[in-house]
């Protein structure tokens, strides 16, 4: 496994172009960055990670009708408190950083003070924002007591995510704008500032499988992938746009113009394909970048990369590891489902980190919420 640098001209069908209405336009950075090569020989080993996590605390979730966590989408641990995000049951759930329940974030239905749909939800600073439809609701973060909105109809796209920094400065995402009329030129992602749109950037220039973005810090960088099965990830700033590293799965990559040629998706011919695509996620603290993509034949893969030493390590996705949901500068927050704690056997020699976090959860039940469990790595 290796590390190439080197300044690299970009060769991607989403480029960033002129944009209409005389909106602003500002560059994508096509700065040096770093290109992580995946070994192709990894492809049939299962990562097993373990052997690598310092356990630092395990979080036990309060189980209520309130807090039951449904399909954990999206989470945050800012100070005291851990925000996740139920898309199962479109919930909003706050809790402190015990597990203990501390309240739901507004009320989903129609009406005044009330949300459609939840999207996306940042919390910055004092306030909570969540993305609804062509809507953007702020409560407070103390208590979850609603405070306004914003409404982002000029914007001309239903964004599925954004990056937020204030009401009047933020980022909005739609992988797939719709088109008034043949000719439209539509794009992917909008700086707003001031409730106009500053710029506008990706070109939409065909149908996409949406994905999810990532984040490392909220206010330094948002990292984005921006095409279907892209392996190019962009790093956003409050100001800037900029390449911020790329995995290259060398004869597994999938072609430039695959899309251009497949058109069709019919009887998941994508997902099922030869080529590694559709990076999932990535959560970057200051030492290391762990990625999830779908692999060939539609197996799930993931893998860490160590930025100190470049090592990487890659292979098939272990059921008995965590599911990573956030990172800050030193950790990952993952999780576990009570059904697989409870219904896999102990076996230190297959992965002693998860018979650990087994041994230490007494009297769970099937139906008891989510396990978070907080840890770093280390190069042993």
């Amino acid at each position: 496994m290796k590390i190439i640098k080197n300044i690299f001209d970009l060769i991607v069908i989403l480029i960033l172009v002129s944009c209409n209405n005389n909106h602003k336009s500002e560059k994508i950075t096509n700065n040096s960055h770093e290109i992580y090569t995946i070994d192709s020989e990894d492809e049939e080993k299962v990562f097993n990670w373990y052997q690598r996590i310092e356990l630092v605390n395990i979080i036990q979730l309060e189980t209520n009708s309130s807090s039951v966590i449904g399909k954990l989408a999206k989470g945050f641990v800012m100070k005291d408190k851990i925000f996740l995000a139920d898309y199962r049951n479109s919930n909003l759930i706050v809790f402190d950083n015990n597990g203990k329940f501390l309240f739901k974030v507004g009320e989903k239905g129609k009406g005044s003070r009330k949300y459609m749909d939840l999207k996306d939800f940042m919390p910055v600073d004092n306030i909570i924002y969540l993305l609804d439809n062509k809507i953007i609701h702020s409560y407070n973060i103390s208590n979850g007591d609603y405070k306004s909105f914003i409404n982002i109809k000029t914007s001309g796209i239903n964004p599925t995510n954004f990056l937020i920094y204030n009401s009047n400065s933020y980022y909005l995402w739609e992988s797939n704008p719709q088109l008034s009329k043949r000719g439209d030129e539509k794009y992917r992602l909008q700086k707003i500032e001031d409730g106009k749109i500053k710029a506008n950037y990706f070109k939409y220039d065909f149908m996409s499988m949406d994905g999810n973005r990532f984040y490392r810090s909220i206010q330094e960088t948002y990292n984005i992938r921006p095409t279907d099965g892209g392996y190019v990830i962009y790093k956003i700033k409050n100001d800037s746009i900029s390449i911020s590293f790329e995995l290259d799965f060398k004869n597994k990559t999938l072609p430039i113009d695959y899309f251009l040629k497949n058109p069709s998706r019919k009887n998941n011919a994508y997902l099922l394909n030869e080529y590694f695509k559709n990076v999932q996620n990535i959560f970057e603290t200051n030492n290391y970048i762990y990625f999830s993509c779908v692999g060939p034949k539609a197996v799930a893969y993931e893998g860490f990369i160590n930025k100190n030493t470049n090592e990487i390590k890659f292979g098939k996705w272990n059921l008995l590891n965590p599911q990573i949901f956030y990172s800050d500068d030193d950790y990952f927050y993952g999780y576990f489902e009570p059904s697989i704690l409870l219904e896999e056997s102990l076996d230190k020699s297959r992965n002693d980190f998860f018979d650990t976090i087994k041994v230490n959860l007494k009297n769970l039940k099937m139906m008891d919420n989510i396990i978070i469990v907080k840890f770093s790595l280390n190069d042993h």
